[in-house]
């Protein structure tokens, strides 16, 4: 089972923390064989790391995709850090890796010119699984592009 995470570098608001908290336990319960559930995430502070950090607490093993630019990044000390590269590719490394990707906005609404945007786009156009963590509590489900809002 992997996991991916993208996320605004102003953090999680408390809604999204617990949220997202759940829902790595859940999976993590739900995984045939939990030695195997890992965590991939940009390496950048904010939701990257925080989430990160929340994973690996749970026992995932934790994989950083680290940027080039070190400007934002968090430097997180994850199970296995991979070779940087140019942050749209790392986020495409990261959708491409992972069964499903874990969404953390800033806003509510889909923006231009928003790293977390544009990888749950590209998550969408290449069929992956997405879970999207409002800033307000609100959860979207999208298998494989079928929406189930709670």
């Amino acid at each position: 089972m992997k996991i991916g995470v993208t996320g605004t570098r102003n953090g999680m608001t408390f809604h999204q923390m617990t949220a997202v908290t759940r829902e790595l336990r859940q999976r993590l319960q739900c995984a045939p064989n939990w030695n195997d559930a890992e965590l991939h995430h940009g390496d950048c502070q904010g939701v990257d790391v925080h989430v990160a950090a929340i994973a690996q607490g749970l026992g995932y093993v934790t994989v950083a995709h680290p940027p080039t630019n070190d400007y934002h990044r968090a430097f997180h000390n994850s199970t296995h850090v991979l070779p940087p590269q140019h942050y749209l590719d790392r986020n495409k490394s990261i959708v491409d890796t992972v069964d499903v990707l874990l969404v953390v906005p800033l806003t509510p609404e889909e923006r231009q010119r928003s790293g977390t945007w544009f990888t749950y786009r590209y998550a969408n156009r290449v069929g992956r699984d997405v879970v999207v963590f409002l800033p307000d509590g609100r959860i979207a489900r999208e298998l494989r592009k079928v929406s189930d809002y709670r």
